[in-house]
């Protein structure tokens, strides 16, 4: 039997979440498939309080049970959508089931990258995406009494909060970064020094220009082995080396796919009754002239809402400036714009490294900002981007 749903949503996260709610306001009928067991729910205490403190479930939930049947709106958990229908407006997921609708929202997010290196899958390798991993890392420490070594492998974002939440768990941490500095890549050498020295402060073991060559051990992880040869003991290791959509179920559906779902300002996909937000929509950017793909919640929030209110027969368009923000130690770190793409920097620093403020120039032209315990300049650095932006255009 094939369930109908005027608009139907695909994902599980802060993206799916936040349609659903703008949906159900309008929307003659919504329903929304996860592959999680768990309510839409946000992804960033994942790294923090869930890890540290084991944050319940319901606590990072959007909704309660109770809205959902209120508002009407179904909630598919526990199963995976595993086919697009290329002719039809239907799905077919894992566990058979059939749901076709008017109006169709894909929002699947993104998949962590694996560690593809002799004995990556032996027991003890942790990836952090989902609430259960992160209950079963912090299951995994608790078990030894926090008496653990633990190797990180990658020190972007990701990596580094993990890092930082395992030292407050008074977890022995080292990171293994390829790149000069922690963070580099996202904000250049001189911002991600002050970050790699604070870790440093905090007790994390940091190697930079390395690379894991190999999981070490039997049954279970027992260390690593660099690609220079030395090996470091380990219990854990803990992957952080990015993530990127798995959209092979998309395959030969009609909907375009580079790197990403592709997308128009409007969150349309090629296929007219079909939308896409959030981590795995590679979007339009008329302000910039070019696609591209953001993995941040702020994104993931709004951009779930301007697709739903398009799918209502609305036309925002989406087009914000690049915003992340990130919690380690005793800093606060937020970046506004293309910080990655400046090759000129220019840093304030003050209270010993403590708070800074960078500037991204690119041609000169100032394309980004990032502040490290600078909360009061935020909405000036957003101001300027924008107002730099606009005269562009």
């Amino acid at each position: 039997m094939t369930r109908q749903y005027t608009h139907l949503v695909i994902g599980g996260g802060v993206t799916g979440g936040r349609a659903v709610e703008a949906l159900s306001k309008r929307a003659d009928s919504v329903a929304l498939i996860s592959a999680e067991q768990w309510r839409p729910y946000s992804r960033p205490p994942l790294s923090k309080e869930a890890l540290v403190d084991g944050r319940s479930i319901g606590s990072l939930c959007l909704r309660d049970p109770s809205w959902y049947e209120a508002q009407g709106a179904e909630l598919w958990l526990g199963d995976r959508v595993v086919a697009l229908d290329p002719h039809e407006p239907v799905v077919e997921l894992a566990s058979g089931s059939v749901i076709s609708f008017d109006h169709l929202l894909l929002a699947p997010g993104v998949e962590p990258i694996r560690l593809n290196v002799p004995g990556g899958d032996l027991a003890g390798v942790h990836y952090l995406r989902t609430y259960d991993d992160a209950i079963q890392l912090r299951h995994a420490v608790e078990v030894r009494d926090r008496q653990c070594r633990v190797v990180i492998v990658g020190g972007g974002f990701i990596g580094s909060e993990i890092a930082a939440s395992l030292a407050k768990m008074n977890v022995q941490v080292t990171i293994v970064e390829a790149m000069t500095q922690l963070m580099g890549q996202a904000l250049g050498d001189e911002v991600g020094s002050l970050l790699t020295e604070r870790h440093r402060e905090a007790g994390v073991d940091v190697l930079l220009d390395a690379r894991v060559d190999s999981v070490l051990g039997g049954a279970s992880v027992e260390g690593v082995r660099l690609a220079d040869g030395t090996d470091i003991a380990c219990e854990l290791v803990v992957v952080g080396i990015g993530a990127r959509p798995q959209l092979d179920w998309l395959a030969g559906s009609g909907v375009d796919i580079d790197g990403g779902i592709v997308v128009d300002q409007y969150c349309r996909t090629s296929r007219s009754n079909v939308y896409a937000a959030g981590d795995a929509a590679f979007m339009y950017s008329p302000r910039l002239g070019r696609h591209r793909r953001l993995e941040h919640e702020a994104n993931a929030q709004s951009q779930g809402v301007v697709a739903a209110r398009n799918m209502l027969g609305g036309s925002a368009v989406h087009d914000p400036i690049e915003y992340c923000w990130s919690t380690q130690h005793d800093l606060d770190i937020w970046t506004l714009g293309h910080t990655s793409r400046g090759s000129e920097v220019s840093l304030e620093v003050e209270a010993d490294g403590r708070q800074a403020l960078a500037f991204y120039r690119d041609s000169g032209r100032i394309v980004g900002v990032a502040g490290i315990n600078r909360p009061d300049d935020l909405t000036r650095a957003r101001e300027l981007l924008t107002s730099l932006t606009a005269a562009i255009a």
